[in-house]
């Protein structure tokens, strides 16, 4: 699966900078997320959301829809996936649903977990976590969660056997063998623990 993590433009930014940010994160999901994996998102919206509803957004806990709002709807229906939080069967219902609070104390929701469609059944507990210590010199976001049950199926891996490229007679001699063993000594293999992604970086 891929994580998109996303701090949309706070509310001191006009509505067309909203639009641009959203239309970067298309492009982001177009060029980096592949067709039938599933997609999962991290989101500070900066908005308010739940007086629409739709597969993406529920009524639990409803805001009404800003115009920032809606261009955020339009980019998760897009994407087929769901905030939990706003649904009552996969939201945690005896949480607090704000996960900032103002200067003045007032507090409003707007950062969201994003699931996949397919995944509803099986996702609950959508809460804000009280537990998590953010490190703030204040108090004024929450951190946000959902439980989600997931099952993955294994694939069948194919095993490609190559031919032996040296001639299998010559070990047969004992000097040979002993010469074959210490140049086999010195292949550098590959750990079965090695990070693939730092590996190619380097």
């Amino acid at each position: 699966f891929d994580i998109l993590v996303a701090h949309c433009p706070t509310s001191s930014a006009t509505i067309e900078v909203y639009y641009e940010y959203i239309q970067e994160l298309r492009n982001v999901v177009r060029k980096c997320h592949k067709d039938g994996v599933r997609l999962f998102m991290a989101i500070d919206g900066n908005c308010k959301l739940g007086s629409v509803q739709s597969t993406a957004v529920g009524p639990h806990g409803a805001d009404k829809e800003t115009k920032r709002g809606a261009l955020l709807h339009s980019f998760l229906v897009e994407n087929d996936v769901f905030l939990p939080a706003t649904f009552a069967e996969t939201a945690n219902t005896a949480s607090e649903h704000g996960t900032w609070m103002s200067p003045m104390g007032g507090e409003t929701r707007g950062d969201y977990i994003a699931c996949p469609g397919d995944l509803l059944p099986g996702t609950r507990g959508a809460r804000r976590l009280e537990e998590v210590d953010l490190s703030l010199c204040r108090q004024d976001h929450w951190a946000v969660g959902a439980s989600v049950r997931m099952t993955s199926r294994a694939t069948r891996c194919e095993v490609v056997r190559r031919i032996p490229t040296y001639d299998r007679e010559r070990l047969v001699e004992q000097e040979q063998m002993l010469q074959f063993l210490k140049e086999a000594e010195l292949i550098e293999v590959t750990p079965w623990n090695l990070d693939s992604q730092s590996s190619l970086t380097r």
